[in-house]
């Protein structure tokens, strides 16, 4: 959003430093990642939750993996945002599918070993998510090199410059904290729901993907909307800005209030989606219509 609201003042110098910077800071978290695995940070983490060892170390094996090549994630989220706020969305997206498609293709044959390839396991769940992460990277980069819109900064512009990076972490550090909100809201459900029963545990899960439906709407319609609003601020356009609010407001209402109905008219036939047993059915019917009425406010 500070991208775009630079750009919305044409101010291209500003708007290289911005993505040195940005990419700087990238750089920075990663370097944290690592930091965090070399300190043993996994096995604590699921020894906090578990002691069963066959689970820590599958779960270590798997984010292991994600850990050490996160560089990919960091990168394809820095390159879709520098396109977004040039109005460049729909690359970020394709980049997006790329990474889904490759991964969806090479699950079963990392994990399995189709056609003669070597099994690995859960370690290739992990090397087919990264693979795709990359191959997303790879295409959003060549977009913006490509893109002659997009003016990258050249080697003898790449300068810290403290204030930029200050403004960077604070946008996105308030954002960070909201997107960290989910997880950790689910581990505390997930551990209060295990004292009735694993069933429990089992309903929310399943509630958890089929509301992920209607949020990816919502959450792409607000990463559009964003650097929509942020340019036009940038170029002093308050009717734009307004205009572009009330937009969004009314799409994501619509979207909150389908699924809500969808919800609230067919919450067994969206369980059985997943093949869940009865009893999760029975105590999910009536939880997931009462859970379907926040979909009314969280669009808000």
């Amino acid at each position: 959003s500070y991208l775009a609201k630079v750009l919305g003042k044409k101010d291209i110098e500003k708007a290289k430093s911005i993505i040195f910077n940005g990419a700087l800071s990238g750089i920075i978290g990663y370097i944290i990642v690592l930091i965090a695995y070399k300190f043993d940070v996994l096995n604590m983490f699921f020894r906090f939750f578990t002691s069963d060892e066959t689970v820590i170390k599958l779960g270590i094996d798997y984010l292991s993996v994600i850990m050490f090549f996160t560089i990919f994630n960091i990168f394809q989220n820095i390159f879709n945002k520098i396109l977004e706020a040039h109005g460049k969305a729909k690359y970020s997206m394709i980049a997006q599918f790329i990474g889904i498609i490759a991964n969806i293709i090479l699950d079963p044959i990392l994990i399995w070993g189709v056609n003669g390839c070597l099994v690995y396991g859960i370690k290739g769940a992990a090397i087919a998510t990264v693979v795709g992460r990359g191959l997303g990277m790879l295409f959003s980069l060549i977009c913006i090199i490509v893109i002659k819109e997009i003016k990258l900064p050249k080697l003898k512009e790449c300068k810290i410059n403290l204030k930029d990076s200050y403004y960077i972490y604070k946008v996105g550090v308030p954002t960070m904290i909201i997107e960290s909100i989910a997880p950790i809201t689910t581990i505390v459900l997930n551990d209060i729901l295990l004292s009735f029963t694993e069933d429990a545990v089992s309903f929310f899960g399943v509630y958890y993907k089929i509301q992920s439906f209607i949020f990816m709407i919502i959450k792409g319609l607000e990463y559009g909307m964003i650097p929509i609003v942020a340019y036009n601020i940038g170029a002093n356009k308050k009717d734009r800005v307004m205009e572009a609010l009330n937009l969004f407001s009314k799409a994501v209402a619509i979207v909150g209030m389908i699924g809500t109905v969808v919800f609230m008219a067919f919450p067994v036939q969206l369980m059985e989606i997943f093949a869940v047993n009865k009893h999760i059915l029975f105590i999910g019917e009536n939880a997931l219509r009462i859970l379907a009425i926040g979909f009314v406010f969280a669009s808000q």
